[in-house]
């Protein structure tokens, strides 16, 4: 079930608010608990009931880990190091299974000469998001960081539907804690500020990326299937998928909080104005938030941070963001890309290392170019992330520096340009102030605050009508819902 399809707004979505509030008045808070751990696990064999016979055994199992692991901490103060590699072994296996088996195999395959033969596995969705939340709170049992949660407590955790698919990727201090508190009674403020983050990314879905994705596919497309694009035709393909992804992937964001919101549960910001930034270092701060968070806290750190020699911390960047890459997907194409931003965390580092008594760093020339360059990295590199293989994405970087031609490409006429949509969506992507900053309700959980800008949320009748107009030109336009980029992750 898609957040953007009238079956959600129309009929998922009031229900399951009726029936948690309803159920909190009779039951208490573990009965809007449980209604919840159900009401997900509806939402989430909705897309295919098998899914149900992975994703139940897993949060299962994952429990008594937790449990027994809690428990041994509590008992010797300290985790039990063959249960914890056992569980991490039992959960990156299971992901390995779905997610990576195939492409293990062609590669084998290729190396040897072989011909092995196995069945393509069907991905379930969400897996490598709530992989990762498990694989965090079992970390955190065996740390002692993590309470003695209830099965239901750890249900919600995993399973509220807002986050289940796509993010944001939440920790258990964060969300458990919720449920738990006295927020059991209908909010109008919390409501009607859901509403309107809700329908902010409806908007960003809907009327900026799905026009975008008709561009960036066409153009890709074309390169696939053996075309050489011309310089103009390579940077809008390009410029039209660095915005779609972001418009496409931040709306999801903000339709997962929006409707968080409406239950009274804050999730955590997953997007700060990323084209924005004026470095790598700046932009994975900003970009996929709860992402850059796990993998600093769950694999950064743990193989060292920067607790350790320049060359060695270096390293451990570049281990971070390839595997980092390889979780976005199996293919070489995603392990590329999480190399280049490896590479260009490292050169920004070293960068930053070597000019810090340059005092011309904050001159407006400079950040301009530092701008520019960072945009330009990012965007090249989600060449990589998009291209179906390494051949198209070369070829894509070619055409950005003309190697085809400048204006004319043979065979591409017929690829739309929406030249006009890319102007819009680059303008509201690099000076409009963002959802969190437009409703200035986010600061418990973003790591730095907000600014006050020109356009603030309020609940009042002008807010209303222009957010009822918002989602009312949305839904018009919801002719097929499409789904979200990142559902393939």
């Amino acid at each position: 079930m898609l957040f953007n399809s009238i079956e959600f707004i129309f009929l998922f979505l009031p229900i399951s608010l009726f029936g948690y509030f309803l159920i909190n008045r009779l039951f208490g808070k573990k009965g809007g608990m449980i209604y919840i751990g159900l009401t997900s696990l509806f939402f989430y064999g909705w897309w295919n009931p098998l899914y149900l016979g992975l994703i139940i055994p897993l949060l299962i199992v994952n429990f008594w880990l937790g449990k027994i692991q809690t428990r041994y901490y509590s008992k010797y103060l300290r985790g039990h190091q063959g249960l914890m590699i056992g569980s991490l072994l039992f959960n990156l296996g299971v992901l390995g299974y779905y997610k990576y088996l195939n492409f293990f195999v062609d590669n084998l395959n290729v190396l040897t000469q072989s011909h092995w033969v196995i069945e393509k596995c069907v991905l379930p969705l969400g897996i490598s998001f709530f992989t990762f939340q498990k694989v965090g709170y079992l970390m955190d049992c065996y740390q002692g960081k993590s309470e003695n949660y209830d099965f239901v407590d750890f249900s919600c955790f995993v399973l509220f539907f807002p986050q289940l698919i796509a993010g944001p990727i939440v920790h258990h201090a964060q969300i458990i804690p919720q449920f738990r508190a006295n927020n059991s009674n209908f909010n109008g403020r919390n409501f009607a500020m859901g509403l309107t983050i809700f329908s902010i990314g409806l908007f960003k879905k809907v009327g900026i990326a799905d026009p975008l994705s008709l561009v960036a596919q066409g153009v890709f497309n074309f390169v696939d299937g053996g075309g050489n694009p011309s310089m103009t035709l390579a940077w809008q393909g390009a410029l039209a998928y660095t915005l779609q992804l972001y418009f496409d992937f931040s709306g999801y964001s903000d339709m997962a909080i929006g409707v968080g919101w409406m239950f009274n549960i804050q999730l955590p910001v997953n997007f700060n104005s990323p084209y924005q930034s004026r470095s790598i270092v700046d932009f994975w701060r900003r970009w996929h938030m709860t992402l850059s968070q796990f993998l600093r806290d769950y694999l950064y750190i743990p193989l060292g941070g920067n607790r350790c020699a320049a060359w060695k911390q270096k390293l451990n960047l570049l281990i971070t963001m390839v595997l980092g890459g390889l979780w976005h997907g199996a293919a070489w194409t995603f392990v590329l890309w999480g190399a280049l931003h490896g590479v260009f965390l490292i050169i920004n580092h070293l960068w930053s290392e070597g000019t810090k008594s340059f005092k011309w760093k904050n001159n407006v020339l400079y950040q301009g170019a530092a701008w520019g360059i960072t945009f330009l990295a990012v965007m090249v590199a989600w060449i990589y992330f998009r291209a179906p293989s390494v051949h198209c994405g070369n070829v894509m970087v070619q055409g950005l520096a003309g190697s085809y031609g400048v204006l004319s490409t043979a065979g591409g006429e017929g690829i739309p340009t929406k030249n006009k949509m890319i102007l819009f969506s680059l303008v509201v992507a690099l000076f409009l102030p963002n959802t969190q900053r437009i409703v200035q309700a986010t600061e418990y959980f973003i790591p730095m605050k907000l600014q006050k800008t020109w356009i603030e949320w309020e609940p009042n009748i002008v807010w209303a009508i222009g957010v009822g107009l918002l989602i009312a030109w949305a839904i018009l336009h919801l002719s097929s819902a499409s789904e979200f980029i990142y559902f393939q992750f």
